[in-house]
């Protein structure tokens, strides 16, 4: 074979030589290198090549090893990534549970003490009855939630028509419509008012005054939130016609019993931290009118100061000064109540404890000293399917023979229904 080379194919010929001698010197400097998988960067202890930088940082000059990565099949696990996506998981749950509880007590025993927060959580994605009626956002500014209640309650008496055993039997029914609007205006003022309707149909004799009082205000007044501390706690005053309930009832009570309920018409100045609330009210109860609009009875004056703790674990104590005035009629008196009260559980273990003295002076003129106690025992069964609970109750109060006079302990204005009985037989005094 014969090659023929010009000057021209001499210089490539030449300068395809050179290019191939530097490229195998290159990779002879390349050939104790491997790759490091922990650190992902090529290593050699016998070239020139830096150890423990990465091949693309390296100065060296020509090709460079194609980029070695790792499988998917054989890649570890992360283990922090786990426990982090079990803690999100975990917490997730938590918050679903606690949103869970917030829709379920967002009604109240007062309707003006309803909480419609939880709709405001960008997590809350359900559907309760009258969502759409709350917490709307009106043209000029502020909220307005509306809502309501239909009460319908059959009576079948026997012996009892009328107050204590009359001999009397009947059938009826009692019918409650409630109807209420909450304006507020900013958030440091708000509006409410509640309308309600009571009435009693299918009766044989003259309903009871408290199963009666057709289209009346039960609730009506202005609420001012005047100050608010560095530490979240705030200072407010609720102005006019509203219902007050305390601890468990037994001595202050909206008698949610009654078709027609209990309330006030005063000031109740509020104080509220985290643990604590504490309230001072001077009220006069209102007298039901069925014909006519209600008003405040001035004979009469109820006030006082009411605390409550809850800054004990699964605890709540109270503390509370009450004072009544009934300046109506030959039956005058002036009670002064001081008390104290304590309900909480510890594992399923459940006690709750209340204690009152009472002084000041009887219809007769004489000095008044009565005295209260309630202590109750009780055990939850959570181990059983249907979760029931046991309660033990022993109730002291002092009597006396005369009404009106001696020590007979004053109840103020309770529950007694729930302690005392269907027939109101008895009052919170003379009994052990």
């Amino acid at each position: 074979m014969t090659c023929i080379f010009d000057s021209k194919n001499r210089f490539f010929f030449s300068l395809a030589a050179a290019i191939g001698l530097i490229c195998a010197n290159q990779l002879d400097g390349q050939e104790n290198a491997y790759y490091a998988p922990q650190s992902g960067v090529y290593e050699n202890l016998s070239s020139p090549i830096q150890s423990g930088v990465p091949l693309v940082d390296q100065p060296i000059h020509g090709p460079s090893l194609p980029p070695v990565v790792q499988s998917s099949q054989t890649a570890q696990p992360d283990a922090t990534s786990e426990a982090d996506a079990k803690k999100a998981a975990e917490a997730k749950k938590k918050a679903a549970e606690a949103l869970e509880k917030r829709v379920a007590s967002a009604h109240k025993l007062t309707f003006f003490d309803n909480d419609f927060s939880y709709l405001c959580d960008p997590n809350y994605c359900g559907w309760a009855l009258g969502d759409r009626f709350k917490n709307l956002c009106l043209p000029h500014g502020g909220q307005f939630s509306m809502g309501g209640q239909y009460r319908f309650r059959g009576h079948s008496e026997r012996n009892m028509r009328g107050l204590g055993l009359t001999g009397v039997d009947d059938q009826f029914l009692l019918h409650r419509t409630r109807i209420y609007g909450d304006w507020r205006m900013t958030p440091n003022l708000r509006v409410y008012g509640e309308m309600i309707d009571a009435e009693s149909t299918e009766e044989n004799f003259p309903p009871r005054p408290i199963e009666v009082n057709r289209a009346d205000m039960l609730n009506l007044f202005v609420e001012a939130r005047l100050l608010t501390g560095p530490r979240g706690g705030e200072w407010s005053t609720r102005i006019g016609r509203q219902e007050l309930v305390y601890g468990e009832q037994r001595l202050v009570s909206n008698l949610d019993w009654a078709n027609t309920r209990r309330n006030f018409e005063g000031i109740v100045l509020k104080r509220k931290t985290k643990n604590l609330s504490l309230d001072g009210f001077w009220t006069n109860p209102m007298r039901i009118d069925d014909h006519s609009f209600d008003s405040p009875d001035r004979d009469q004056e109820f006030m006082g100061i009411y605390s409550s703790y809850s800054g004990r674990e699964n605890q709540t104590i109270d503390s509370y000064f009450l004072r009544y005035v009934n300046g109506r009629g030959n039956n005058d008196f002036e009670y002064n109540t001081i008390g104290v009260r304590s309900k909480g559980s510890k594992g399923q273990n459940l006690w709750d404890f209340e204690g009152a003295y009472q002084f000041g002076d009887n219809t007769d003129g004489s000095t008044h000293a009565a005295g209260m106690a309630t202590l109750g025992l009780g055990r939850k069964f959570d181990c059983l399917s249907w979760r029931p609970t046991l309660w033990m109750y022993y109730d002291y109060a002092s009597g006396d023979d005369s009404l009106g006079a001696g020590n007979g302990f004053h109840h103020n204005f309770p529950l007694a229904h729930k302690y005392l009985g269907f027939m109101d037989f008895f009052g919170r005094r003379n009994i052990e």
